[in-house]
């Protein structure tokens, strides 16, 4: 775990300040690492949003999305 996921996770800094670290240090950052931070990021953002890994009914794979389809 990085030192912004750490600072996130405490509160010591919001998300926005936190994607702005991530954005002075994403040529360094392991690249394995990256997707655990954007989620975490975004987690802080939207809290109630559908991760595109969940496996839920309400997933946007069970949406139908053929142009005129509604």
């Amino acid at each position: 775990m990085c030192l912004i996921c750490v600072d996130l996770r405490n509160k010591k800094l919001t998300p926005i300040e936190a994607l702005a670290n991530y954005s002075e240090i994403q040529e360094t950052i392991d690249e394995d690492h990256v997707p655990e931070l954007l989620n975490l990021i975004s987690d802080a953002l939207m809290p109630e949003r559908v991760r595109l890994d969940d496996n839920s009914p309400d997933h946007v794979d069970d949406v139908d999305w053929k142009y005129g389809s509604d």
